[in-house]
């Protein structure tokens, strides 16, 4: 399995910073009496941008079993490329504002499922087939072979993603997003996901 890890990271810190910094300039153009405040529908949208890509190619060898009096059996490779996202669901997160008055700490939590893992993203000319050998002529390879191997290497790729860390690393992102947005408006934050 290989894995080519935060493919397009640079291009999302660089919009992250210019989002931050025209919300900065929106929030900060009043003058030195203005007061910054947040919203819950500032904190999600900014939440959104916390993503991780990991484009990813998996080969999976696949064998199917002789029938009957077959003595061979079939075997198949299967190589599938693909992009998984990880990204938090704001929806589910419990957002604490202060009230005015009071020292500027938003707190957010996120219960368990928070972090979501997409399903790989698999064009039609991600997927190829290597047929190594296909020895028995009364029950050969047939679709249903194929496309439980391309199942199999699917399930192999989600499963490389998830032994590389990808959803401690999806809560981390947000986590650094969400920071540095709210640290930027002057706010401070707690974020934290529940285990």
């Amino acid at each position: 399995v290989s894995v080519m890890k935060w493919t397009g990271q640079i291009v999302q810190l660089l919009v992250v910073a210019i989002v931050v910094g025209a919300i900065v300039f929106f929030f900060m153009r009043g003058g030195s009496g203005s007061k910054t405040f947040v919203t819950v529908e500032q904190i999600t949208k900014i939440a959104e941008l916390a993503t991780i890509n990991y484009h990813m190619s998996v080969t999976h060898y696949h064998e199917k079993p002789p029938v009957g009096l077959e003595w061979l059996p079939a075997k198949l490779f299967v190589t599938v490329k693909g992009d998984i996202k990880g990204s938090v669901n704001m929806q589910s997160a419990r957002i604490t504002l202060p009230k005015d008055g009071e020292e500027k700490i938003v707190k957010i939590f996120f219960p368990k499922g928070s972090v979501i893992i997409s399903n790989p993203q698999i064009g039609p000319q991600d997927v190829s087939f290597l047929t190594v050998s296909n020895p028995n002529p009364y029950h050969p390879l047939a679709d249903k072979d194929y496309t439980a191997a391309q199942k199999e290497a699917i399930s192999a790729m989600i499963k490389a993603a998830t032994d590389d860390g990808i959803r401690l690393k999806t809560a981390r992102e947000a986590k650094e997003v969400l920071v540095n947005f709210l640290a930027a408006l002057g706010h401070r934050v707690e974020v934290s996901f529940e285990e």
